[in-house]
């Protein structure tokens, strides 16, 4: 049985649906040769900055009780120091609809992509990215604070570190491990800068956390003593580092996971860029569209070791 405090909803990021949005990294990047799959692009995605009333209704058709959507940095601030109130009114204008339709909404500050002049200055490597990010934090609230008590400062900081700083499949495409370990730290005070800000003006009407993403990990040999190593590292640099660190610093007011699979680790020599950790997918198991392994008992393993660790509702 579910309590009777469990929303059952959907989530999207802005990037991901919107469209309409040239000042983003991600739009500068997807539009090189190369990068993306089939060379698709955010140019129009879903369209959802226009069609953002039939999404709300057809949440409501589907009996949704919450919603929980990113607002575009590189929309509201094109320019430094240059907000864009109209875009700000527009998704005032989504809450404000998902309110009408009692549906709850959380807001994402920061889903993977940033302003290209924020990333031309270093992204989020760069040395006041955590202020820059607190400012932000605080014009959203200005005009959003009334209509959303649910907000997750970063979503999948360790995964954006990992994609963007060690393997470089996402901008700014660099393969620098010590890079990647800088990314989540500078991730890490930007999400305690942004929970101050937001508490600062909200208080206890302000509920924050971090949106972690969260594996399940297995040694693909358990009598292999490099496989359980190897195991062991993977969790702690991805699932556990940025994880355990803001549950240090006390900046959660409830511990977000996304649960996507779980993977077989292996010891590979082969894999020196990816700290000599190998995952494979089990054969002949059911595969997502990303080829990763559906593995519905993982989220209960994640789930109930994070209540454990982390002490925050869920």
């Amino acid at each position: 049985m579910f309590p009777s405090s469990f929303l059952f909803g959907t989530a999207t990021s802005a990037t991901q649906i919107e469209g309409h949005c040239p000042t983003s990294d991600w739009h500068r990047f997807a539009a090189a040769p190369g990068h993306v799959k089939h060379g698709d692009t955010p140019d129009v995605a879903c369209d959802g900055w226009h069609r953002w009333r039939d999404d709300v209704a057809l949440q409501r058709s589907l009996g949704m009780q919450a919603y929980r959507l990113s607002v575009e940095w590189a929309r509201i601030e094109p320019r430094p120091g240059e907000v864009d109130g109209a875009a700000l009114d527009t998704y005032r204008a989504m809450l404000g609809a998902l309110r009408d339709a009692r549906i709850e909404p959380m807001v994402t500050l920061h889903h993977f992509t940033l302003p290209t002049w924020l990333a031309d200055r270093g992204g989020v490597l760069a040395r006041d990215f955590a202020g820059r990010f607190a400012r932000f934090t605080r014009v959203v609230e200005r005009v959003l604070g009334d209509l959303c008590r649910l907000w997750i400062t970063i979503n999948e900081p360790n995964v954006l570190a990992a994609h963007a700083y060690l393997l470089g499949v996402w901008p700014p495409g660099r393969k620098d491990p010590v890079a990647a370990f800088r990314a989540q730290r500078r991730l890490l005070d930007a999400h305690d800068a942004a929970y101050r800000a937001l508490k600062d003006a909200r208080g206890d009407g302000a509920l924050v956390g971090v949106a972690h993403h969260l594996r399940d990990v297995e040694p693909m040999r358990p009598s292999s003593r490099a496989d359980r190593g190897a195991a062991r590292l993977f969790r702690r640099v991805f699932n556990d580092a940025f994880a355990v660190a803001a549950c240090r610093h006390g900046t959660q007011d409830f511990f977000g996971i996304n649960y996507y699979s779980r993977d077989l680790v292996r010891f590979s020599p082969r894999h020196a860029g990816e700290l000599f950790v190998e995952r494979r997918v089990p054969p002949d198991a059911p595969v997502s569209d990303l080829g990763w392994e559906i593995h519905p008992a993982g989220l209960g393993r994640v789930v109930r070791t994070w209540a454990r660790r982390s002490g925050l509702p869920l």
